[in-house]
Parts: C-alpha cells; structure tokens; sequence
C-alpha cells in the first residue's frame, strides 16, 4: 500500500496507461485530486471495465521486488537488467536498475488464462551488467502460499561481485602457519579448479578438488582455499617447506608457504 508520494512502492501515473489494483479484501476507494496533463504521447484505448478475480492457490498478477548489492567491492549496481522468469510456465519479466531507485520491480500479469503464478512455482531470479568486470549470481525461488495471497513478493538480495581481468593465483595467508592457511586466487574465466600440495621432494602431499567455479575474485576467508596441514591420511604435516599448485582451466601456477611448529 503506498499512503502518499514518495512511500515505497510509488510510481508515477502517466495519463493513457493502464493499471491494476489488488486488494485483500472488499472496500470503496475515492480518489481525488486536480487534475493534470502528462500523457504517454499515445493514443489511448477505449476505457474498459473487468470484473475482479478472487485469488486462491493462483494470482493473475504477481508485483516482484527486489535489489541489487555489491559484495564489499564498492562496484556501482545501476544499470542492470535482472530477468524473472516462472520456470513452470516459461514466461519472463525484465526489469532494469536506476539511480532513482534502491533496488528493481516488475509486475508479470496473465489475465487471459488467470495464472501469473501458482503456489509452488520456481522462480529463476538472475540479472546482467553493462559492465564486463561484474557478474551477478543467480538464484531460485519458489512461490509460497502467502506469496499468492499478497500478490507481491520481495525477493532476495542479488549479490553482485567483481569478475577480475586475469586469472592469478595469490599468497596464502598466514604465511608461515601452524596449523591452518588459507590460498586466495581470481578466476577471469569460469574454470574447474584443483590446488595440489608438493614437500621439497615433489611428493604430493594434499589434493584438493575444488571442482567448478565461476569467474570471481576468492580472496577473504570464506571463498579462498582451506588447507588444515594434513595429508591424504588425515596426518598433520611435518614443519618445513612446502608448493602449492593451482590448476584452473588454461592457467596453472605454483607458489611456495612454509609451516612452523
């Protein structure tokens, strides 16, 4: 419900477009006013009146709101076109992202058959940037009873992240450790990943398939590589020197940590 201009959910009215109402119960509405000039700039249609249509486990008309934030990168998210689409119907709704505005709505309507969405559908959420360097991922949602009933879900955050410009396997941290490291890397390219533990005689110490990744930065602690310093075994490993190697696609590079006990 928006209760005067500027609450959330406020939009402009342009003489010659059409609009609908959903209302949770019966009521009488009056609206009032001065009237003014703001027109479309095209013709409008012959005025046309439609009985109501109760809504149960279906709606014929879902509002869809959401937003767009970074992930700690400072990245600018206007500019955005994020796409809904009904994964049990196969229709979709575009909407795209503004300066004016904190996140992205659309409205996906289906008056003729009275199924925009069912309890249950899954709803695939995913969105593209106009700039190269910064990705978004998808997510699904499915449709829930209260969803209907409101005709209007706030979706989860998209969380936009920064696609890097090169491939780069990077220092691990703490360097030296005891017992436990973490090996940061950036992927320009999605690639399946794989690091490999060597000792100074080149055994393989440590295998770890980190299996398919998107192209984003692993950096913090929560993305980057975990090594507790056991082997193959489940043995802590000697203090001493010891490579890492990473395998990433095309790209593969080696870098040295040292444990200390």
């Amino acid at each position: 419900m928006v209760g005067r201009a500027g609450d959330p959910g406020d939009i402009e009215i342009t003489g010659g477009q059409a609009f609908i109402v959903t209302a949770q119960r019966a009521a009488t509405v009056t609206i009032s006013g001065n009237a003014w000039a703001n027109g479309s700039g095209t013709a409008a249609a012959p005025p046309v009146t439609r009985k109501g249509v109760e809504v149960g486990d279906t709606t014929p008309v879902l509002g869809l709101r959401g937003s767009i934030v970074d992930d700690g990168t400072g990245l600018n998210t206007d500019g955005f076109r994020v796409t809904v689409k009904n994964l049990s119907t196969g229709r979709a709704v575009a909407a795209v992202t503004t300066p004016d505005e904190a996140g992205y709505r659309s409205t996906a309507v289906d008056i003729e058959t009275g199924r925009a969405a069912t309890v249950g559908d899954i709803l695939e959420i995913s969105a593209q940037s106009p700039n190269p360097f910064i990705g978004v991922e998808p997510f699904r949602y499915a449709v829930t009873a209260e969803d209907v009933k409101q005709s209007l879900i706030q979706l989860p955050e998209l969380v936009a992240y920064e696609i890097p410009a090169e491939t780069k396997l990077l220092s691990n941290y703490p360097n030296p450790f005891n017992p436990e490291t973490w090996i940061p890397y950036r992927l320009a390219e999605d690639a399946f990943v794989t690091l490999t533990i060597y000792d100074l005689n080149g055994q393989i110490v440590r295998t770890i398939n980190v299996g398919h990744q998107t192209a984003a930065v692993y950096e913090n602690r929560s993305k980057a590589i975990y090594w507790d310093g056991r082997n193959e075994l489940g043995e802590q490993v000697a203090s001493g020197v010891y490579f890492y190697h990473l395998a990433a696609g095309d790209y593969f590079a080696t870098r040295k940590m040292v444990i200390l006990k």
